[in-house]
């Protein structure tokens, strides 16, 4: 007979070539003792009479982990589940980059733009379910990420941001002066600057103090709404040594959650008497990993879904619920169906502006709406009048609601319904042209990249039109995701996002569609994708410049044209030779008739490739669409009334289907 005992006494790091025992993240091995039965009773008193002791010294040896702020900072990010940092190397963050070199588990990724670092990060944390990691330099390092700062906050993605700064009496925050702009090397007081979009900003001002800051800004980061948060980092506090005794944050009381039992009967009542509800299914239920209770209270109510873009991977395209993603570029079969609707359950959904359209009186006008949310503020907008407003996180509310709810008594007359619109309308009048020696069409490309794809790949698209029309074509399938950067639909997002989210999952083939403008704004980051050897599949609909743009001055300035393409000053390079430079393989579709081959032969390519899918200058798009009055002013269409518009026909069908 044995006994054995497991010690795990603390984490322990290895010396270093600089001839200091740097204490690092590796866990001591388990210490097994064979202990024959005659010792046993002996060694059982021996055991209690140390463990006490024990319980002191592990919290004392842990003080020796690292040998410097820097060191704690890197390692503290991998402790809490995030297995990489991006970064842009700096002179003054140079012991955080240091702290990096020397951690021997977390991996960095060097980008060629603080941005890209940004919206890798940001992609990364949307991919993997848990907060991302940017580390960037101080002063212009620092102003170059808030494009993808902003990014995070308003798509409210969990991130990190680490800059590093001049040492502290450099800083304008310490001088003491008033109007000061600089003080020290490359310097800029960034708290201030991004104060407004982050949940919690701060410098490190005392190497006691680290621990605190760090501790409240993942708790910060991850609580309630999540989002991000930036820790500045003085240079002379990343290098001082690892205090002791450090100062220590309190996680405060939980919020109450807002769900009653009045409110769950309620519900329950108005789901009994409706005869056309109607689930907005929001990106607030991946961000509370809540997918499971989701499908839960789906298949029990049978209630009919509908998307906005933050949501369009929550369920498969052939879930018999699902009936597509509305908006004002959305398709159209789910913009009948909200306006068709008696009732709305909203989950985790701001309801933004482009998903209720520029005229909110008219949105889903005959629905009694129920919001659920855990952002109270988004909700204050003087947008939709909500009939019943739920302050509380969706997971919450959904296990309340499944437990108490019984079967459905949604008439299957609805259902049908809804699949009828969806079958016969989403996409209505979006091919032009079935001749396939004509130019390519966007809707035929990405329908047949969409088509092509396989379970568990993930879609990334950005900006303009390419994202319009990739939200509208793209039927996912079972474990696919769609990353798009949602309330900002930034230029610029797709290469950064492709490095992201790779490092998030590594096994998973991704497929980018982004438009030939778009492809330009952080070109650099191919050399990183090469670098890295990412296989991604990155298809460009180009059309030769900006089409959204030049479709908004079409529309509202008769063709007066500026800004848009290469007649009006903007060029762009061609695309194959930029292929040959970074060393990506490069494929070209200029008629519909090679469009199923030539994909194919892309999506089953090793290694990153670039496709260049040409397309006319102009194409249409499904969009809702406005009206100028003769005041002058402009209003827009209700939802449902998309351009190209329905025919009379059709909206006879509607209503009789």
């Amino acid at each position: 007979m044995s006994m054995f005992i497991i010690l795990q006494p603390g984490k322990f790091l290895q010396s270093s070539s600089r001839k200091a025992f740097l204490f690092y993240h590796n866990r001591f091995r388990f210490f097994s003792y064979s202990i024959s039965k005659r010792y046993a009773t002996g060694t059982y008193y021996l055991l209690l009479l140390i463990y006490p002791l024990c319980l002191r010294i592990i919290p004392l040896l842990r003080n020796f982990m690292y040998s410097r702020v820097a060191d704690y900072i890197i390692d503290y990010i991998y402790r809490h589940g995030t297995d990489t940092i991006f970064t842009v190397a700096g002179g003054g963050a140079m012991f955080l980059n240091d702290a990096v070199a020397l951690h021997k588990k977390i991996t960095y990724i060097c980008n060629h733009h603080e941005q890209a670092s940004a919206m890798a990060a940001e992609a990364y944390a949307k991919t993997k379910g848990h907060i991302g990691a940017a580390m960037i330099t101080s002063g212009p390092g620092s102003t170059n990420a808030i494009t993808g700062l902003m990014e995070a906050y308003q798509n409210s993605i969990p991130v990190i941001f680490i800059s590093s700064q001049t040492k502290k009496s450099q800083m304008i925050a310490y001088s003491g002066i008033t109007g000061l702009r600089q003080f020290g090397i490359q310097e800029v007081d960034i708290i201030p600057v991004v104060k407004h979009l982050t949940k919690y900003a701060a410098i490190v001002e005392k190497p006691e103090d680290v621990q605190y800051h760090l501790d409240k800004a993942y708790y910060v980061a991850l609580s309630g709404r999540p989002g991000p948060v930036w820790l500045d980092i003085p240079s002379d506090v990343a290098s001082s040594s690892l205090p002791q005794h450090r100062t220590m944050f309190t996680i405060p009381q939980q919020m109450h959650n807002g769900v009653t039992d009045e409110h769950i009967k309620k519900i329950i009542s108005l789901l009994r008497k409706s005869k056309k509800p109607l689930i907005i299914a929001g990106g607030g239920i991946k961000l509370a990993k809540t997918r499971n209770e989701f499908r839960a209270f789906i298949n029990k109510s049978k209630i009919p879904v509908v998307c906005p873009d933050m949501g369009i991977d929550i369920l498969e395209y052939d879930n018999p619920y699902y009936v597509g993603h509305g908006g004002t570029k959305g398709d159209r079969a789910a913009n009948i169906v909200i306006q068709q609707s008696d009732l709305i359950i909203s989950l985790g959904s701001r309801l933004a502006v482009p998903f209720i359209g520029h005229e909110y009186d008219t949105w889903a006008p005959n629905a009694y709406k129920i919001v659920v949310d855990i952002d109270e503020s988004e909700h204050k907008k003087k947008t939709i009048t909500i009939d019943l407003f739920i302050h509380s996180d969706v997971k919450q509310f959904l296990k309340k609601l499944n437990a108490c709810l019984n079967k459905s008594s949604i008439k299957d007359t609805w259902i049908h319904y809804c699949q009828n619109i969806k079958k016969s309308y989403a996409l209505k009048y979006a091919t032009v042209s079935t001749d396939k020696t004509q130019e390519i069409n966007m809707y035929d490309a990405i329908h047949e990249i969409s088509n092509q794809s396989k379970p568990n790949d993930v879609f990334i698209t950005d900006a303009g039109i390419t994202a319009y029309v990739s939200t509208q074509t793209i039927k996912i399938k079972k474990d696919q995701r769609l990353i798009l950067p949602g309330a900002t639909l930034t230029m610029g997002y797709n290469l950064p996002a492709i490095i992201g989210v790779w490092a998030a999952d590594r096994h998973a083939r991704i497929i980018c569609i982004t438009g030939d403008g778009s492809f330009q704004m952080n070109i650099h980051e191919l050399a990183a994708i090469t670098h890295n050897k990412i296989p991604v599949k990155i298809f460009i609909m180009n059309n030769h410049g900006y089409l959204a743009i030049r479709t908004t001055q079409k529309i509202f300035f008769n063709k007066r044209l500026i800004g848009e393409g290469p007649e009006t000053g903007v060029s762009f390079p061609n695309t194959e030779k930029i292929a040959q430079a970074y060393g990506l393989k490069y494929f070209c579709i200029e008629f519909k008739k090679d469009l199923h081959k030539t994909i194919k032969r892309v999506l089953t390519c090793k290694g990153a490739v670039i496709c260049d899918c040409i397309l006319p200058y102009w194409q249409d798009h499904i969009t809702v669409s406005s009206k100028e009055l003769e005041t002058g002013k402009i209003v827009s269409l209700p939802i449902d009334d998309m351009y190209p518009y329905l025919s009379d026909e059709d909206k006879l069908s509607i209503k009789s289907i």
